[in-house]
Order: structure tokens, then C-alpha cells, then sequence
């Protein structure tokens, strides 16, 4: 039987649409039968469907200031996640990251494929503060990445960039640290490829190690366009990986 695999990834802007339209998002989520899907921006009791397994980053402190937003009155009291993991499937092992409150990363073993997913944002706060936080988060981001690819080289990187890789639009990236030079080259020289990179208009990206490509075709496309999910700078985006090898990819 050829294994395939499902994951996407979206920016839900914490939960503060109307709930129409929360609705509408959690029904185009729930329609995909997504084994993965990583859920940036997110509230810890969002939920589209209670079968799936799932895993947050730690949550961000909601009784002060954190990093220059009281996430508590600015959310209502909700308890803000950065990034989660929604999954039909279990984890096998959890790992370090470089900030736990920005970053997750678990291994899995579906169908052939042992591999660790990775979620992640660079730039938490948009076009503000960049020098101070974004890059921090890019540095986290490169160090933790090479962390992971030494533990298994099977990596899928998932989650917000803040960052378009197409040339001519120069509004979606973080120029101030120069966010799409910089992921460019750390991909090259880490043997990573951006699937998503040619999405127009999108700054969220699934990435994986190459040697993933060397088992599985990937498939990629659009689940939800901006105009239904509201918000301009974001989509959701999906990519699926089907075997096209049938070694044991470890």
C-alpha cells in the first residue's frame, strides 16, 4: 500500500475572528482529514475535532506584560498558544527547543516514515521590534533546525515566516534582518526545501529536508486563500507526501 502523508499548516490570528467565521475555518480544516496540521497564533481550547491528538508550545503568560503585549486583556483571558500540532496520530518523543514558548517539535512514525515535525514562527510580532525579536526567533530557528537534522535527518518544518520567497513582493518579508536571504541560504546550506516558496502572497511554509524528497512525491496547495481566512498576509496552505520509493526512509 503506498503511504501518504497530509499536513498543513495556518495562522488563526488568535482566535479573534467572529465565530462565523471561526466556524467556517474549523469546517475547511476538518474537511481536509489532515494527519498533521500545525496551528500558529492559536488558544489553547481551540478545537475542530476532539479525535485528534493534540500538542501545544508552552503558553504565553496571560497575568503581565509579555514581550510588549498583556496577551490577557489583549485576548480576553483565552490562554494564547504560538504554535500547536493537531494529529490523528501519536508522538513518539518529544524534543528541546531553544524557546519552547515559540517553537514545538515531536517524532512520529506514520506509515514508512520516521520522521520529527517541527512548528514554528519567525517574526511573533509582525513588522514591530524586529532587530530585537525576530531575529532572536530566526537565530532559534536555524539552531534548533540543526539540532533536530542531527537527531533525524526526516525533518518537515511547519508554521508562520513572516517571510514570501517571491522576489517581487517585497511587503511580505522581515527586511529589517532580511528574513528571505537569510532562510534562503540557511536552507541551501542545510540541504532544505521550501515547497511552499512559490505560493504567491503567502508567508506561511511547510519546509522539509531533502532527503524526504528522495522517498516521497510532494503535492502542494491551498486549503483556505486569505479572502475566506480574513486576514491578507495569511492562507492555509497543505502539502501531501506520497511514497514513491519503498525503502524504509529512517
Amino acid at each position: 500500500m503506498v503511504s501518504k502523508i497530509k499536513i498543513g499548516t495556518i495562522n488563526l490570528d488568535w482566535c479573534k475572528k467572529p465565530k462565523i467565521f471561526l466556524d467556517i475555518i474549523k469546517e475547511s480544516i476538518k474537511a481536509q482529514k489532515f494527519d498533521f496540521i500545525v496551528i500558529t497564533e492559536n488558544i489553547e481550547d481551540f478545537n475542530f475535532d476532539p479525535s485528534y491528538n493534540t500538542y501545544h508550545s508552552n503558553p504565553i503568560p496571560i497575568e503581565e506584560e509579555y514581550e510588549y503585549l498583556h496577551y490577557g486583556e489583549y485576548l480576553g483571558g483565552k490562554i494564547p498558544v504560538r504554535v500547536s500540532i493537531y494529529t490523528r496520530h501519536k508522538a513518539i518523543c518529544k524534543y528541546k527547543v531553544c524557546d519552547p514558548r515559540t517553537s514545538i517539535a515531536y517524532s512520529f512514525y506514520v506509515g514508512n516514515l520516521v520522521f520529527i515535525l517541527y512548528g514554528t514562527i519567525i517574526g511573533t510580532y509582525g513588522i514591530k521590534y524586529q532587530k530585537e525579536l525576530a531575529l532572536k526567533e530566526l537565530e532559534n530557528f536555524k539552531e534548533d533546525v540543526k539540532y533536530l537534522k542531527a537527531i533525524n535527518r526526516n525533518l518537515i518544518i511547519a508554521g508562520d515566516l513572516n517571510t514570501s520567497f517571491i522576489n517581487s513582493e517585497t511587503h511580505s518579508q522581515l527586511s529589517q534582518i532580511n528574513s528571505r536571504k537569510e532562510i534562503l541560504d540557511f536552507a541551501q546550506s542545510e540541504s532544505l526545501n521550501n515547497t511552499t516558496a512559490n505560493i504567491s502572497n503567502n508567508i506561511d511554509h511547510i519546509i522539509t529536508t531533502n532527503r524526504i524528497s528522495e522517498y516521497y512525491k510532494v503535492e502542494v496547495q491551498e486549503f483556505i486563500n486569505s479572502e475566506s481566512l480574513k486576514d491578507q498576509y495569511h492562507k492555509g496552505i497543505q502539502i501531501e507526501l506520497t511514497q514513491v520509493k519503498d525503502e524504509r526512509a529512517y
